[in-house]
């Protein structure tokens, strides 16, 4: 079974979705903000491969955010979680989707290490609107759930598995910069100088493909903790140009 997570994905959850509803068998799609489950229903009837569709919730999908202060004066945001869980049929084939109303820092906890096939972010921004949450960081919190994010996320990928990012919150520095080349890029030109390669301590991350365009190119990174995965990568493809970037921090 193939799992695929995708914290503060709000409305985009049915784009991705519709991308990968062939491959993934388990969705977990986590928003602050959701809060109606029938419409989640209605979408998915509206495909004409999808049918005994059942929903069963655990919690208040109307729960509020609530704020306080410490006795130190820091903030503190709180809502009670909400688990709306979805199962189906696609084309014969039995699916299932939860949708995890809550922070995404917390999902992410709850996933079992080692069982993610693909992780996405995207859309997303540190501003007004946005979650100023960064997965693809290492960002030290007094508050450990959602300190070191990145190293969390790693322990609940698999060994072969994906990133999907368009760059947003990222930290990593190479990661960034390379994002802000390929922005203005067409969908052919950035193909040209894949696969692109940022290692992250022990972990390789290798661009291999563009997916879409939204705010930036959505790349699909190649996930792995293995040194020689590159080479790997390269025989397989049959790549011989010397297109390679490296990056490390």
């Amino acid at each position: 079974m193939k799992k695929l997570f995708y914290p503060c994905s709000g409305d985009d959850w049915k784009s991705i979705f519709d991308m990968f509803i062939d491959e993934i068998d388990d969705f977990i799609f986590a928003d602050l903000y959701y809060s109606n489950p029938d419409g989640f229903v209605e979408i998915l009837q509206s495909n004409d491969f999808i049918g005994n569709i059942n929903m069963i919730i655990e919690g208040n999908p109307n729960a509020k955010l609530s704020t306080s202060t410490e006795p130190d004066s820091k903030i503190h945001n709180d809502i009670d979680p909400c688990y709306i869980r979805v199962s189906f049929e696609y084309k014969n084939n039995p699916k299932q989707i939860l949708f995890r109303k809550g922070f995404a820092q917390y999902a992410l906890n709850e996933i079992d290490d080692d069982s993610l096939d693909y992780f996405c972010h995207r859309g997303d921004s540190m501003g007004e609107g946005g979650s100023n949450v960064y997965f693809l960081s290492n960002r030290n919190s007094d508050h450990e759930p959602i300190s070191r994010l990145f190293d969390k996320l790693v322990g609940k990928l698999k060994e072969d598995s994906y990133i999907l990012s368009d760059g947003s919150n990222v930290a990593f520095k190479k990661m960034i910069d390379f994002y802000e080349k390929i922005q203005n890029l067409s969908v052919e030109k950035v193909a040209e100088i894949l696969p692109f390669t940022v290692v992250i301590g022990k972990i390789n991350l290798i661009a291999i493909k563009c997916l879409d365009y939204r705010y930036n190119h959505t790349l699909m990174w190649q996930v792995s903790k293995e040194k020689n995965q590159l080479e790997d990568y390269r025989k397989k493809e049959g790549y011989t140009r010397s297109t390679y970037r490296h990056a490390h921090w």
